[in-house]
C-alpha cells in the first residue's frame, strides 16, 4: 500500500524499530499510502509496540491521519519560498530580518556579501547596525526616523507596516562606505508593538556616482551657459550703447536715426533672447525672482508688432490693436512682458489665414488684459496639449516652446494665460496680468521725476575709477561719466585697479566682476583690506556685471561691494548712484538687515484703521505659504513670499520684510523644517511686534 518512493525508507525504519531499538514507541513518520481509486494520500503514522519479557514485539499498533492538505499547503510556501529566494538572488538584494521580542537581527549572505564579507561569515560579532555599522553623518537622521516607525510615532501612524525607502551609507570590512538604499516591512501585534521587521537592502554606490556625476555636468553646463551670456552680453551693451551716443552727440538725419534705432532694436532682441535663456531654466524649477515694475502694455505692444510687421506682410497678415482709451498699466517685467506677447503673436501670425487679421485688444477688466485673436483654428490633435512643452503642429522645425514659455512667464508675473478655439470663431489667446498698483505707478512716476532732475542737477566732483576688461565698455562708461566735474580714470582689470587705489583714493570704483588676471570678486576683497591696512575712508564700490543671478549678487555683496548694477545701465542710474541715492533694492536689504524682530514697528497713522484687516490677510498669507511648502509647491511658496515682503515694507515692518525676502530668496533650495521656522519667526512677529504710529503728513502752510 505504501508508494514505491517512500517504501524503503518506511519499512527500513519499522524494521529497526522491531528488531533493534526495543523502544515501544515508534517515531512519527510520514509517507504516501495508495487509494481504491489509485492515487496516493498523504498520512502521518505514530506506532507503539507490545513487547514481551525478551523484548520480541508481540503487536504493533499505529494511528494513521490524513496530512494530505497540510502538506499541500507546506509544498506550497516551499515553493514560494524558493521563488522569492531565486528572485532576491537575482535582484542582488540584501535581507536584514530583526526580532522586536529578542533584538536578534539575522544578516543574507547577499547582505553580508555586500559588507565585503563571506556570504556565510559568522555575524554574532559584528556591531550595533545603528551604532556601528552606518556612516556617523547619516545615523541620526536614519535612527530617529526608524525609532519613530519602530514607536508608531512616524508619518506611517501607529499601524504602519511599509517602511518607504531611504538612502544612507554603511560600513564595509575594509573601513570604506557603499550607499544602500533600505526599504522594509513591519509585524506588529494589536497594540501596535513591532513584533519583527523585515528590510530589503539594495546597493545603489554605482548610481550615486551616476547622480553625481549628473549634478556635476549640470553644474558644469550652468556655468558653461553662465559665461557664454556674460561674453554675448559684454559687446550687445555696446551695440546697444553707441547708437545713444551718436544721437545725444549730433544731429541726424532721419534716415540715420531709423538707422540707429534698427541696430539698438536687434541689440535689445539678442540681449533679451540671452537673458531668457536662463530665465526660462529658472522658471521651471522655481527659482525665478519676480521683480514687478508698471508696464504700458498698448506701448510695449506697438514695440513687439514694429518688430514682426515684416515677417507678418510675407503672409500679407496685417495686425491691428484695438487699445482702451485710458493707460493700462500691468504689474510684470518688461522683458518678461515683450517676449510672452512676441511668442504669441508670432504664432498668432503663423496661424493666420493668408491675407488674414491678427487683433490684440487690451482692455482694463480685473487687472489688465490681452487678447490675441487670428481666424485659424487649433488642430483638434494639439488642442489638449497646447501649453504643454514641445507640443507642436504643422511646423516641421518647431519646437513647441512658444506657448509653453509665454504661460510659464505669465504664470511667474503671477498672471495666466487661456486659450479658446473653434473653426467657426477662429483662436483667440487671452492674457490675464494683475494691474500695476499705485506703489508701481508712484515708483514709475517718481523715477521719471528723479531722471529729469538728476539731468539738470550738477555732480559733485568726484574720483571714479571703472574696472573693466572690454573696450567699448569703458568706451561707454568715458561717455555716460561727465568729466568734468568727475575725475574718471580706466583700470583692465582687478589687478591694475589695485595698483590705481595704491596711489590714491576713489570716491567711486565700478568693478566687472568677470574678469582675466584678477575677477571683481577677487579685487573687492582685496580692496576692503588695503583700505583697512593703510586706514583710508572707503571708496563706494559698485558692482557692475552683466550677470543679473542672485548668486553672483549674493557674492558681490559678500566680497565687499556696497551696491550691484546690471549692464546696461542707463546713465541716469549712473548719476543716481554718484549723487548719493542708493539702488532701492540694496538700499531696502541693508535697512531691513539692520532692523531686528523686537524692533518697534514705525507705522503711517493713516494706516492705523487697516491693521486689523491687514493682520489677519498677512497671518492668512503666511498659513498659505505653509500649506504650499507642505504640498511641494515651492513655486507658489515664493511668489506669496515676494508679496508679503512688498506689503510689509509699505507698512513700515523692515525686520518681517527682510524676512520674506529671505524665504523668496532660498524657497526654492531651503529645507522644509528651516523655511517653516523663519515663517514661524513672522507669525511670531506679528503677534509680539511693538507699534509706533508716526504722523507723517505734511503741515499745513
Amino acid at each position: 500500500m505504501i508508494h514505491p518512493e517512500d517504501r524503503p525508507r518506511v519499512q527500513e525504519r519499522f524494521r529497526e524499530h522491531i528488531l533493534k531499538d526495543r523502544a515501544e514507541e515508534h517515531e512519527t513518520t510520514q509517507y504516501r499510502l495508495r487509494r481504491a481509486d489509485g492515487g496516493y494520500v498523504w498520512v502521518e503514522a505514530v506506532g507503539l509496540s507490545v513487547r514481551d519479557e525478551r523484548g520480541f514485539a508481540k503487536r504493533f499498533i499505529a494511528s494513521i491521519r490524513d496530512i494530505s492538505e497540510r502538506r499541500a499547503e507546506e509544498e506550497k510556501r516551499l515553493t514560494e519560498q524558493r521563488r522569492l529566494d531565486l528572485v532576491v538572488r537575482a535582484a542582488q538584494v540584501g535581507i536584514v530580518d530583526w526580532d522586536g521580542r529578542t533584538r536578534e537581527t539575522f544578516y543574507s549572505p547577499r547582505f553580508r556579501e555586500m559588507l565585503g564579507y563571506a556570504p556565510d561569515a559568522d555575524t554574532s560579532g559584528w556591531p550595533d547596525y545603528f551604532r556601528g555599522l552606518i556612516h556617523p553623518e547619516d545615523r541620526e537622521r536614519v535612527t530617529r526616523r526608524w525609532q519613530a516607525f519602530i514607536l508608531g510615532k512616524g508619518p506611517e501612524g501607529p499601524h504602519g507596516e511599509y517602511y518607504s525607502p531611504e538612502q544612507y551609507r554603511l560600513k564595509r570590512a575594509d573601513g570604506s562606505y557603499i550607499w544602500i538604499q533600505a526599504s522594509g516591512v513591519a509585524v506588529r501585534d494589536e497594540k501596535g508593538f513591532v513584533l519583527r521587521w523585515i528590510a530589503a537592502i539594495s546597493d545603489i554606490t554605482e548610481n550615486r556616482r551616476q547622480e553625481e556625476a549628473l549634478h556635476q555636468s549640470v553644474r558644469l553646463r550652468e556655468e558653461v551657459e553662465r559665461m557664454s551670456r556674460h561674453d554675448l552680453k559684454t559687446p550687445l551693451n555696446a551695440i546697444i550703447a553707441v547708437p545713444r551716443l551718436l544721437r545725444e552727440g549730433r544731429r541726424l538725419s532721419e534716415d540715420e536715426r531709423e538707422l540707429l534705432s534698427i541696430v539698438e532694436r536687434a541689440g535689445y532682441r539678442i540681449l533679451n533672447l540671452v537673458n531668457l535663456s536662463l530665465d526660462l531654466f529658472r522658471m521651471e524649477q522655481g527659482r525665478y525672482t519676480f521683480r514687478p515694475q508698471a508696464i504700458d502694455i498698448a506701448d510695449l505692444t506697438e514695440k513687439v508688432v514694429a518688430d514682426l510687421e515684416s515677417q507678418a506682410a510675407t503672409k500679407g497678415v496685417s495686425i491691428v490693436i484695438d487699445r482702451a482709451p485710458e493707460a493700462v498699466h500691468a504689474r510684470g517685467e518688461e522683458l518678461l512682458c515683450y517676449s510672452m506677447l512676441a511668442n504669441l503673436l508670432k504664432n498668432a501670425v503663423e496661424a493666420s489665414p493668408e491675407g488674414g487679421t491678427v487683433t490684440v485688444t487690451i482692455e482694463s477688466d480685473r487687472g489688465a488684459l490681452v487678447r490675441v485673436h487670428n481666424a485659424g483654428a487649433v488642430p483638434e490633435s494639439v488642442r489638449e496639449s497646447f501649453f504643454e512643452k514641445y507640443s507642436t503642429a504643422g511646423k516641421p522645425e518647431g519646437m513647441g516652446l512658444g506657448t509653453y514659455s509665454a504661460l510659464l512667464m505669465a504664470r511667474v508675473q503671477e498672471g495666466n494665460i487661456t486659450m479658446e478655439t473653434s473653426a467657426e470663431a477662429g483662436t483667440t489667446l487671452t492674457v490675464q496680468l494683475a494691474e500695476a498698483g499705485a506703489e508701481l505707478a508712484a515708483a514709475g512716476t517718481s523715477s521719471a521725476g528723479a531722471r529729469a532732475a538728476t539731468r539738470a542737477a550738477e555732480l559733485p566732483a568726484l574720483d571714479v575709477l571703472v574696472v573693466d576688461d572690454d573696450e567699448f565698455n569703458r568706451l561707454v562708461m568715458r561717455r555716460y561719466l561727465p568729466s568734468p566735474p568727475l575725475g574718471v580714470e580706466m583700470a583692465v582689470n582687478g589687478r591694475a585697479a589695485l595698483d590705481a587705489l595704491r596711489r590714491k583714493r576713489f570716491d567711486f570704483v565700478f568693478l566687472d566682476l568677470e574678469m582675466p588676471v584678477m575677477s571683481g570678486y577677487e579685487a573687492a576683497e582685496r580692496i576692503r583690506k588695503l583700505e583697512k591696512e593703510i586706514g583710508r575712508k572707503p571708496s563706494t564700490l559698485v558692482a557692475f556685471s552683466s550677470n543679473d543671478d542672485e548668486v553672483s549678487i549674493r557674492r558681490a555683496l559678500a566680497a565687499g561691494c556696497d551696491h550691484y548694477l546690471t549692464k546696461p545701465a542707463g546713465r541716469e542710474t549712473l548719476r543716481r548712484i554718484l549723487a548719493g541715492e542708493p539702488q532701492a533694492s540694496v538700499a531696502a536689504d541693508k535697512a531691513a538687515a539692520a532692523a531686528g524682530p523686537s524692533d518697534p514697528v514705525e507705522v503711517d497713522a493713516d494706516l492705523r484703521p487697516t491693521l486689523p484687516a491687514f493682520f489677519l490677510s498677512r497671518r492668512e498669507a503666511l498659513d498659505e505659504i505653509g500649506a504650499a511648502l507642505a504640498r511641494g509647491d515651492r513655486l507658489a511658496a515664493r511668489r506669496l513670499a515676494h508679496k508679503l515682503a512688498g506689503s510689509f515694507s509699505l507698512y513700515g515692518f523692515k525686520w518681517a520684510a527682510a524676512e520674506c525676502r529671505a524665504l523668496e530668496r532660498s524657497v526654492a533650495a531651503g529645507t522644509p523644517q528651516a523655511l517653516v521656522a523663519r515663517l514661524d519667526a513672522v507669525k511670531k512677529h506679528l503677534d509680539t511686534a511693538r507699534l509706533e504710529f508716526v504722523d507723517t503728513s505734511i503741515p499745513a502752510a
